[in-house]
C-alpha cells in the first residue's frame, strides 16, 4: 500500500468548522505546550489536521507565540539600546545592542548543538568502530552487535531531533530580531521630523534589511560552531587514525581564512549594490508617481534607459557578489574530498591496515567535522550582510524626531492653544535655542504664515479653544496655511513657543487622498474590524453606493497603489468614509469636497 493511498484513506476526526477551524484571536498552543510537546512538535498537529481539510486561511491561524509578541521584541531591543547609548564612550553601535539583547537567549539553541554533535561523535566513533568489529570479527559476541547497532540508531535520532530543535529555537530568536528591527524602524519612523534620504532606501530598509537580520541571527551559532566543533572532532580523527590525519585537517584550514576573506568582500560589494538598489527604487517610485507627465512628454524611453543602466550596475555588482559566494561554496565542497582522498591515499601508502573498524569510524567523523564546518561560509556571508543592514538601521535611527511639546490630557475631547508658534523645515533643536530671535515676542491681532529667510515658515500667533460638539470652519486663501494648521493640530510640525493641549482621538481626511494597494472596503475599514450596519450607513452618508455597483466586484475590488484606478472624487469620497469609519473623537477634514 503506498504512502499516498494511506493518506488518502486514513480517517481524519471530524472538526466543526466554525467551532474548530476558527482561531484568529485564540492563544498560541506553543504557549501551554509541554517539553515533550514542543520538541516533537506535537502542538502543530491540530493545525495540520485541519489544513488536511481546508486550505488554511489567516484566521485559521493562532496568535503567535508570547516569546514573539512586538511589544516584548521592542521592549527587549530598547532596553539594550539605552543601556548601549549609556555604557558607549564612543558612538553606540547597534550590532552591540543586538548581541546584548539575544546573546543569552542563543543558549538553549547551542546547549542542543553541542548534544546533537556531540551524540555524533559517539556514535561514529565507539559504537561505530565497536559495530564494525564485531562484523568482522567471526568470534565475537553477536548480542553485542545488536545492541551497538541498535544504541547507534537511537543516539543518531536523538541527535537528527536535537539538531532540529537548535534550529528551530535559533529561528524563533532570529524572528524576535526580525520583529524587533521592524518595530524599531515604524516606531521612529512615525516620530521624524523629515525624512533623509529617499522613500527606496526607507522601502529597502523596512524589507530587504530586515529579512537580512534575521538570515544573519538565523546562522550565528555557526560563527564559533563550526571551528570549535572541527577541532574537537578532528582530535577524534587523530585517535582514530593516526598522523596522517593531521595532512587532511591541514588541507582543511584553508577554508576559515578563505571564508573571512570572501565575507569581507561580499559586505563590501553589498554595501555598493544597496546604494544602487536604492537609486533604482528612488527612480522608479518618482517615474509611478509623475507617470502623467511622463506619458504625457513622451519621456518613456528616456526613462526606461536610464533604469535599465542603474538595473545592469546592479546586476553586474550581483554577479561579482554570487561568483565570490559561489567560489567559497566550491572551496567548502571541494577541499573535502581532497582532503580524505589525500588522508587515505597517504595512511595507505604508508603500511597501515586497511581495516573498515579503523578507516570508516575516521571517514565519518571527519563527515561530522565537516557538516559542522560547511554552514561556515554561509554564516560569513548573511552576517556581513545583517551587519550592514544594522549599520543602516543605526544610521536611521540617528535622524531626528519631531519634538512633541504638546500635553495630552485625559476626559472629553478638546484642542487648547494659546500663543502658539509652529515651525517647519529647519532644525527643530537649533530653532529652539534661536527662537526668540526669529519670532517676534509682541501680539498680534490674528494668526498669520510667516517666512522667515528663503525657506523658514512660520505659522504664529494661533491662539483658540475648540470644545466637544463645536463645528469650526477655517477659511483662506492657498497658501494662507490651512493645510499646516491642521498638521500643527496633529503634531506633525514641531510646536517652538507657546503652549497646546489636546484630549481625544483624531481622525484626519487630507486633501489629496492616500490609499493604498488593497480592496475598496479595506481602504475604508483601514485595520478596523467590519461591522456589517455601520459600514453600510457610513458607505450611504459618503455617496459611495453607486460607486460601488459600477466596480467590478463591489467593495472587494483591488484599489491599485495610490487608487490609480479611481477618480478623485472617488478617492476623496473613501477617504471621508475612511475618517467616518474609524470613530475617533475629533476630525480633521482638509477640503473633503473640493473633488
Amino acid at each position: 500500500m503506498s504512502l499516498s493511498y494511506w493518506m488518502k484513506k486514513r480517517k481524519m476526526p471530524k472538526i466543526k468548522l466554525k467551532e474548530s477551524i476558527i482561531h484568529k484571536n485564540e492563544q498560541s498552543p506553543y504557549d501551554n505546550a509541554s517539553f515533550v510537546s514542543r520538541f516533537l512538535y506535537n502542538w502543530v498537529n491540530p493545525l495540520m489536521d485541519q489544513g488536511y481539510i481546508t486550505p488554511l486561511q489567516q484566521e485559521h491561524l493562532y496568535q503567535p507565540p508570547n516569546l514573539v509578541n512586538p511589544d516584548i521584541c521592542l521592549n527587549e531591543i530598547e532596553e539594550a539600546w539605552e543601556l548601549e547609548k549609556l555604557s558607549s564612550t564612543e558612538s553606540p553601535s547597534l550590532e552591540k545592542a543586538y548581541i546584548r539583547a539575544y546573546l543569552k537567549q542563543y543558549l538553549p539553541s547551542a546547549i542542543y548543538l553541542v548534544i546533537s554533535y556531540g551524540l555524533q561523535i559517539f556514535a561514529r566513533s565507539y559504537l561505530l568502530r565497536n559495530l564494525l568489529y564485531t562484523f568482522g570479527n567471526p568470534n565475537a559476541n553477536e548480542a553485542m552487535g545488536w545492541v551497538m547497532g541498535i544504541s547507534m540508531f537511537i543516539i543518531l535520532l536523538l541527535s537528527s531531533l536535537t539538531r532540529q530543535y537548535s534550529w528551530w529555537f535559533s529561528a524563533f530568536v532570529s524572528l524576535k530580531g526580525k520583529i524587533a528591527f521592524q518595530s524599531l524602524f515604524y516606531k521612529k519612523a512615525i516620530k521624524l521630523a523629515s525624512l533623509q534620504g529617499t522613500t527606496g532606501e526607507t522601502i529597502n530598509l523596512a524589507a530587504i534589511d530586515a529579512s537580512r537580520v534575521f538570515n544573519a541571527m538565523l546562522y550565528f551559532n555557526y560563527i564559533w560552531f563550526s571551528l570549535s566543533n572541527f577541532f574537537i572532532v578532528n582530535i577524534f580523527v587523530v585517535l582514530e587514525i593516526g598522523w596522517t590525519a593531521v595532512l587532511a585537517i591541514v588541507l582543511l584550514l584553508i577554508i576559515p581564512p578563505m571564508a573571512y576573506f570572501s565575507g569581507t568582500v561580499i559586505a563590501r560589494l553589498r554595501r555598493e549594490t544597496i546604494t544602487v538598489t536604492d537609486k533604482r527604487v528612488r527612480l522608479l517610485s518618482d517615474i509611478i508617481s509623475s507617470i502623467k507627465l511622463v506619458k504625457m512628454y513622451c519621456w518613456e524611453s528616456s526613462f526606461a534607459t536610464t533604469v535599465q543602466e542603474l538595473r545592469e550596475q546592479e546586476k553586474a555588482l550581483l554577479r561579482v557578489t554570487s561568483l565570490v559566494s559561489a567560489f567559497i561554496f566550491c572551496l567548502t565542497q571541494l577541499t573535502p574530498a581532497l582532503a580524505v582522498f589525500l588522508m587515505i591515499s597517504v595512511y595507505a601508502v604508508t603500511g597501515n591496515p586497511m581495516e573498515s573498524a579503523i578507516i570508516w569510524p575516521a571517514l565519518s567523523l571527519l563527515n561530522t567535522s565537516l557538516n559542522g564546518f560547511n554552514p561556515l561560509a554561509d554564516a560569513a556571508n548573511y552576517i556581513s550582510a545583517g551587519r550592514v543592514s544594522l549599520q543602516r538601521l543605526e544610521k536611521f535611527l540617528s535622524q531626528e524626531e519631531i519634538s512633541y511639546a504638546v500635553k495630552e490630557l485625559d476626559g472629553e475631547p478638546f484642542i487648547y492653544m494659546k500663543d502658539a508658534h509652529f515651525l517647519i523645515g529647519v532644525n527643530q533643536e537649533k530653532e529652539k535655542e534661536k527662537g526668540s530671535e526669529m519670532i517676534p515676542e509682541e501680539e498680534e491681532d490674528e494668526s498669520q504664515l510667516v517666512k522667515l529667510g528663503d525657506k523658514d515658515v512660520v505659522l504664529s500667533n494661533l491662539s483658540l479653544e475648540i470644545k466637544p460638539r463645536m463645528l469650526i470652519g477655517v477659511v483662506g486663501k492657498i497658501g494662507s496655511g490651512k493645510s499646516s494648521f491642521l498638521h500643527a493640530i496633529l503634531s506633525e510640525i514641531p510646536l517652538i513657543k507657546g503652549e497646546m493641549k489636546q484630549r481625544g482621538s483624531f481622525a484626519y481626511a487630507a486633501q489629496t487622498p492616500w490609499l493604498i494597494n488593497t480592496t475598496f472596503q479595506e481602504n475604508i475599514l483601514f485595520g478596523n474590524p467590519l461591522k456589517p450596519d455601520f459600514y453600510k450607513k457610513v458607505i450611504k452618508m459618503c455617496q459611495l453606493e453607486r460607486d460601488i455597483q459600477l466596480l467590478p466586484a463591489g467593495d472587494q475590488t483591488e484599489i491599485g497603489e495610490n487608487g490609480v484606478n479611481l477618480s478623485g472624487g472617488q478617492k476623496a469620497r473613501v477617504s471621508l468614509a475612511r475618517a467616518i469609519y474609524s470613530k475617533n473623537d475629533i476630525y480633521l477634514l482638509d477640503d473633503p469636497l473640493s473633488a
